[in-house]
């Protein structure tokens, strides 16, 4: 009959601290070995192959981190009600699109992505039959007429049109942002 190494009850598992991690992963990429690894902080091999695939794995190769900062009740309260407001879902995405905004990035929404990925296709389409009327016309099987110059002309007009829309667009945005930041500010001085 097999007896495990251990001989009995089942070892219990040693969780990592966040720093005892941290630790981890600086000993990987100082060129340590998972087997050794594991020996010194006491885990299995399989928990550090786990602790070095979540950190490349994760958005932005796991450079993601936590600010944490104190508000009091009434403040918590303001913020949730601009959240709400501004259709933000939680205060974590409401925080992020703040500091984004404060930052000069822009913040869409779900809608305002869905239609920009339908111009972006639009916009392709365009490019392609661009393409394709150089192509012809450079290989003198389109003729460069009247009609033709009509069309690039309505082509260039809808261009500068899609330009203004993504301008007013990416305004909005900063604006909303900035609104929101102005908002929090009033409140903290108002609480001052």
């Amino acid at each position: 009959m097999f007896t495990p190494p251990w001989r009995g009850a089942l070892k219990p598992r040693k969780r990592l601290t966040a720093d005892e991690r941290q630790r981890v992963l600086a000993e990987l990429r100082a060129g340590g070995k998972v087997a050794t690894v594991a020996r010194d902080f006491g885990v299995d091999r399989s928990t550090v192959r786990c602790i070095r695939e979540a950190r490349a794995n994760a958005p932005g190769g796991g450079s993601r981190q936590v600010v944490a900062a104190r508000f009091t009740a009434e403040e918590v309260r303001a913020f949730d009600v601009v959240t709400a407001r501004f259709g933000y879902r939680s205060r974590s995405e409401a925080l992020r699109a703040l500091a984004r905004s404060v930052a000069g990035m822009v913040e869409f929404s779900r809608e305002e992505n869905a239609g920009l990925d339908d111009l972006t296709r639009e916009l392709n389409k365009i490019g392609v039959n661009v393409n394709q009327l150089a192509r012809l016309a450079n290989s003198g099987r389109l003729p460069t007429g009247g009609r033709q110059l009509d069309v690039l002309s309505d082509l260039r007009r809808e261009v500068s049109q899609l330009r203004a829309f993504m301008l007013d667009l990416t305004a909005e945005r900063r604006r909303r942002g900035m609104k929101l930041f102005e908002q929090c500010v009033r409140v903290e001085r108002a609480d001052g």
